[in-house]
């Protein structure tokens, strides 16, 4: 008995090495099943043949364990074997609601959707670049298939998940991100004066390229910390948002306002000189679509400014599988420094600056300019 506390002390202590010995001498006195899918768990963290060896072993003496089957498809997602991760996957959430992330009363995890074409091309060939369960690294409220399959496209590059959820899922997600138990809190004072720094510095740049202070819409304007960073330095801002919980907040707080709408019907008939969108152009189903209204509400040699997560980017490339972008619900693309560029031009932009954005691990944020004649 103290051998195990010992093993799950070392499991929890953030020595998996360790802790992986200490389960390799239990596991010489017992062959208890709960004992291999613990092993197996930790092997994930130390290597991933070691973690399929165990978590087979555990479901060959419980074929009923979903968490056995789920460390088991880790393990071959992490040896990027994504035709054999994918149905484990799948069945494994389907049969232990931990594993969906299950947070309503009345959600039932996906075990499959429909899947679609790639959304700039059209193209149906594809590579899959990654699989996994995402709510073992975001918390999804119990709307969301929770197994994701990132694909890319064979004639454009273009990354992209193959299930796309419904519009209600995606607004029920979005509202219980932002108004819910459990969802993201707004920001209190240091985190507002944390942010204002890195949007200061964002300004700073739109400035440089566009001088004087003009209008600005904020697409996906969230709490409105980065509205009111603007309207200090003398722009007139207005911004759109999804969750009504959010821009009540940014009305309330800084006196900033927002349009709650979906996107692109929903933006305002109006030209801009700026308009951003950090991490939110990466959300819709057809990016290229919303690229298009947006440089429609520009004027002729105004900038758009946004960041997304970047397949190039060294954080990315670093990390591979382990990066958190791959596993947040409401992603639905994912560019490359040439896929997004080519969007962009597509739209009618001309991209003119890039920079490694310190918004999320593994962004990239890129000013293009409206190629519109007046």
């Amino acid at each position: 008995m103290m051998e195990l506390v010992e093993a799950r002390r070392l499991r929890e202590s953030g020595t998996p090495g360790e802790a992986l010995r200490a389960y390799a001498k239990l596991l010489e006195r017992s062959q208890e099943p709960g004992l291999f899918t613990e092993a197996a768990e930790v092997a994930l963290r130390v290597d991933a043949t070691v973690a399929e060896t165990l978590a087979r072993a555990g479901l060959a003496r419980a074929p009923g364990s979903a968490v056995a089957m789920h460390h088991l498809a880790e393990a071959l997602a992490a040896q990027a074997r994504w035709a054999e991760a994918l149905p484990l996957f799948r069945t494994a959430v389907a049969s232990d609601g931990r594993l969906a992330d299950l947070r309503h009363r009345d959600a039932q995890p996906r075990s499959a959707a429909a899947e679609r074409r790639c959304p700039t091309c059209g193209d149906d060939a594809h590579t899959v670049r990654w699989v996994g369960n995402v709510t073992r690294k975001q918390t999804v409220f119990g709307v969301f298939d929770p197994v994701k399959v990132w694909v890319e496209c064979r004639s454009c590059a273009l990354v992209y998940t193959r299930t796309l959820p419904s519009g209600a899922e995606l607004a029920a997600y979005y509202a219980a991100q932002r108004g819910s138990p459990g969802g993201v809190a707004p920001p209190d004072g240091r985190q507002v004066s944390t942010e204002s720094l890195a949007w200061e510095s964002i300004l700073e740049r739109v400035e440089r390229t566009l001088p004087g202070q003009g209008r600005m819409l904020e697409l996906g304007s969230g709490w409105g910390t980065f509205l009111a960073c603007a309207a200090w330095r003398g722009w007139e801002v207005s911004g759109v948002e999804l969750s009504p919980h959010a821009a009540a907040f940014a009305a309330r707080t800084f006196g900033v306002q927002s349009t709650c709408a979906h996107v692109p019907e929903g933006l305002p008939d109006a030209q801009f000189d700026v308009v951003v969108a950090f991490e939110v152009i990466e959300h819709f189903a057809r990016p290229n679509e919303v690229l298009v209204a947006l440089r429609e509400r520009l004027r002729p040699g105004g900038l758009l400014v946004l960041t997304t997560p970047d397949l190039d980017h060294p954080a990315h490339l670093a990390l591979g599988a382990a990066d958190p972008m791959w596993s947040v619900p409401g992603h639905l693309v994912w560019y490359d420094r040439r896929t997004l560029d080519d969007a962009l031009r597509f739209a009618g932009f001309c991209p003119e600056d890039r920079w490694f954005s310190a918004r999320h691990v593994g962004s990239s944020g890129i000013v293009a300019r409206n190629t519109a004649l007046g």
